[in-house]
């Protein structure tokens, strides 16, 4: 009982370990009530039903959670496929922009072709046409080297104008 007497009043102390006498009766339902309270039933009542909501309040927000990563996993899903048409749009178009290009570029390579076709000396009078066949013979001279010791045409390789 001395432990006892420390936490709580002696007479408190008293009125729980042993009978009280029937004068100090009072004073301990007083002492027992403050100490020990037995719930009524109704406070059990109470108690079970404020648990219950607790409970259910959890499951509750379990669903709610279960319920948000479904619909985190359908936008997830539906991202993606619209990430996947975006990208299989944007290669169909580059592809028709690349087919673009390519027919623009043969269009004007088969101009071109067309032009380096035509003969050049065709409306020149024969001296004009000698004079350019002697160039080009010339210019390819000097292109693949032969001659380079001698002058070529009017330069001289190692000094400029002869």
């Amino acid at each position: 009982m001395q432990g006892h007497e420390g936490r709580i009043g002696a007479v408190e102390a008293q009125c729980l370990w042993s009978e009280p006498s029937p004068g100090a009766r009072s004073r301990c339902d007083g002492a027992r009530r403050g100490v020990i309270k037995q719930p009524s039933d109704t406070d059990l009542e109470r108690i079970d039903a404020a648990f219950n909501r607790a409970l259910a309040a959890e499951a509750s927000a379990r669903e709610s959670v279960a319920a948000c990563r479904v619909e985190a996993d359908r936008l997830l899903a539906d991202a993606e496929d619209h990430a996947r048409r975006l990208v299989q749009r944007t290669d169909r178009r580059l592809l028709a922009v690349q087919q673009i290009a390519d027919a623009s570029l043969q269009r004007a390579l088969s101009e071109l072709l067309d032009r380096v076709a035509e003969p050049l000396g065709d409306g020149l009078d024969t001296a004009a046409d000698a004079r350019l066949n002697a160039a080009i013979d010339t210019l390819a001279d000097e292109m693949i080297g032969a001659g380079a010791d001698a002058a070529v045409g009017p330069w001289n390789r190692e000094c400029g104008p002869s």
